[in-house]
């Protein structure tokens, strides 16, 4: 039996599905007759490069196009359709990629095309294939073809073509094919083959197919091998295999409602089904791509039509409402992590799981309350003027700088992370009453800080990772930066405040910094390691 994409492959350009700028382009270059001697046609897989290509080598060669398409009936047309032409030559460059393979060409490209043709085509698909040697002879008669020869390359990578091919050649970028233009030809191929498809298997089928109408028509011939004249939505999950994006959407839908154990419950439903597991963890990071999208705004929605049915952009817009911005950042690194981790762990879903926990687990992201330094000698005194109602808990000041779950997290949220206000630095405790602090002190606490202002904010947190902490004087901090944009970023209103507050909650005081450029210094050793390298050396001399 005939595969569908053989079988239903367009003849003529009018029968081609999607890219209309460069089917016009082309029609139009053979009405005018402004032939050119080489085409580069780059683009993803399945979106017609080589269906194009046989179609407009067919043009060239037709005596009678009409507004350029190959008429399909002169003795040109019948000869090149039934594949017994010599002048329409179609190489596999991923079996012919040798220097030699190109020399034989070459000399033969030199005669003349045989059957009256007008001219000879050489399509070599998966141009990118050829090895450098084969390329450098392919240039040479690109530099200086014969009149009668035209050249048609084909290629999904062209960032592997060398410049000089591309420079060569007239170069056409072909498009992944939009959702519309998949669905009604897979819905005329179901009709010719007498098969009832609901609605929602023609979008299913059309999305999975990424943009691609051979993927999609592939699709459609494994619903087809069924033998089934009447296919349901259900039907073809099962046949094509896409039940988990079932069990990935209730995932997500846990998540969203911050419920970790129905999340390890689907989590062991996907290992127990068989589910391919890192297959699982695409699949929800596609989606999450998507919620990412459309919580920055819903405005992309037009961006992700061919990525996702009606239902689906329906429900995660429906998830999207109680997220943040930063939640959907952190779940997708934290999977991005788990991914890494699956390969090398002897039990994939461990990785999975722990990851479950971190996103929802909100005890994981409350700082603890800080712990007063050793050499804190200060005399632990409690003035009797000050009201004790001016005592702020550290376990408060410490939930100030928590990441939002999705529980409290709201549809107004703005990407942005929040800043901490005026009235979220820590006061001066009352008791105990700090005027200074060691710098040995800050190298202490300093690891915390980084990982705390990175989970109140990620790029924050780079730019301080990228600085160094140099000196102390009294309650001021001096943190020394490599340029002048890690300076000004970090002496941003709402930057500067959320680093004295985390400071001052690590150091129980209140904090100021300085910012400065220089050349940050490493991060000072432990001062108990220096003590140990000082005696070493007083031992030994």
């Amino acid at each position: 039996m005939e595969t569908l994409y053989r079988k239903y492959r367009p003849k003529n350009f009018s029968e081609v599905e999607g890219q209309t700028h460069i089917v016009k382009t082309l029609k139009n270059t053979i009405t005018a007759g402004r032939i050119g001697h080489a085409y580069l046609f780059t683009g993803p897989r399945g979106t017609g490069k080589t269906t194009i290509a046989r179609i407009f080598s067919l043009a060239l060669n037709c005596l009678k196009p009409k507004n350029g398409d190959p008429c399909g009936k002169c003795t040109s047309c019948l000869k090149i359709l039934k594949g017994s032409s010599l002048s329409i030559i179609e190489i596999d460059a991923a079996s012919h990629t040798g220097v030699d393979n190109i020399r034989q060409l070459r000399e033969e490209a030199i005669l003349p095309p045989l059957d009256g043709a007008r001219y000879k085509v050489y399509i070599i698909d998966e141009v990118h294939m050829l090895s450098k040697g084969a390329f450098n002879a392919l240039l040479k008669i690109l530099e200086e073809p014969p009149k009668h020869i035209i050249f048609i390359l084909a290629t999904t990578e062209i960032q592997k073509v060398p410049e000089t091919i591309i420079s060569r050649c007239q170069r056409y970028d072909f498009g992944r094919l939009p959702l519309g233009n998949i669905i009604d030809k897979l819905s005329r191929i179901a009709k010719e083959e007498k098969v009832k498809l609901d609605p929602e298997v023609l979008e299913m089928v059309a999305v999975a197919s990424a943009g691609g109408m051979r993927d999609a028509e592939s699709l459609l011939s494994q619903l087809f091998s069924a033998n089934d004249k009447d296919i349901s939505a259900k039907e073809a999950e099962e046949i094509l295999g896409f039940s988990h994006r079932h069990t990935v959407r209730a995932f997500i839908d846990a998540l969203v409602e911050n419920n970790i154990l129905q999340a390890l419950r689907y989590i062991e439903e996907a290992s127990e089904n068989g589910y391919n597991l890192d297959h699982f963890v695409e699949t929800l990071l596609y989606q999450l791509r998507r919620m990412l999208f459309l919580r920055v705004s819903p405005d992309m929605q037009n961006d992700l039509k061919n990525e996702m049915t009606k239902e689906e952009l329906t429900k995660v817009l429906e998830q999207i409402k109680p997220l943040s911005l930063s939640w959907i950042v952190r779940a997708i690194d934290t999977f991005l992590a788990a991914r890494i981790s699956m390969r090398s762990s002897f039990l994939p879903q461990i990785p999975l799981e722990t990851a479950v926990v971190k996103i929802l687990d909100t005890a994981s992201t409350t700082t603890p309350p800080p712990t007063p330094p050793a050499n804190n000698t200060q005399p632990k005194t409690q003035p009797t003027s000050a009201p004790q109602k001016e005592n702020v808990p550290t376990t408060k000041l410490a939930q100030e700088v928590k990441v939002d779950t999705p529980k409290i997290s709201n549809a107004e949220d703005t990407p942005s992370p929040s800043s901490p206000s005026e009235e979220d630095l820590p006061e001066p405790s009352r008791s105990p009453q700090r005027a200074s602090f060691s710098l040995e002190e800050v190298f202490t606490i300093w690891q915390q800080c980084l990982d705390q202002t990175k989970e109140k904010n990620a790029l924050l947190g780079t730019f301080l990772r990228n600085s160094s902490v140099t000196k102390t004087e009294g309650n001021s901090v001096f943190i020394t930066t490599s340029s002048e944009f890690y300076k000004s970023a970090l002496e941003k209103q709402e930057n500067r405040l959320t680093i004295e507050t985390i400071l001052g909650i690590l150091l129980n005081t209140r904090v100021s910094i300085h910012i400065s450029i220089g050349v940050p210094e490493a991060e000072k050793p432990d001062p108990l390691i220096q003590n140990v390298i000082e005696a070493f050396r007083n031992a030994i001399g």
